[in-house]
């Protein structure tokens, strides 16, 4: 499953994230995976009003899009990331994206 993953990366190209970083309302699966990323890369979430509910929720959309526009390095900084150093916090705050 890791070298599927990392297969997958590899196919990521710059233009790619040039255009995922242009997205005003990504899909929500798009969004639990980069909410995952972030966790990861230590990019922190914002918290912001849910108009439905009337309640702060975390929000990781308008940080990765940040890091993606202010971090030229971050397809690097995927494609290298150590998966032996996540910590136990990592897997954690990962809990809920993978129910």
């Amino acid at each position: 499953m890791k070298l599927a993953a990392e297969e997958a990366l590899k196919q990521i190209s710059k233009k790619d994230i040039t255009e995922l970083k242009t997205v005003v309302a990504p899909h929500p699966l798009v969004i639990m995976v980069m909410s995952a990323v972030c966790i990861l890369l230590e990019i922190d979430p914002i918290k912001k009003m849910d108009p439905a509910t009337q309640k702060k929720v975390t929000d990781y959309w308008k940080p990765t899009q940040t890091a993606m526009s202010t971090k030229p390095d971050f397809l690097t900084r995927l494609l290298e990331y150590e998966t032996e150093k996540v910590e136990e916090r990592h897997i954690k705050a990962l809990a809920p994206f993978t129910t």
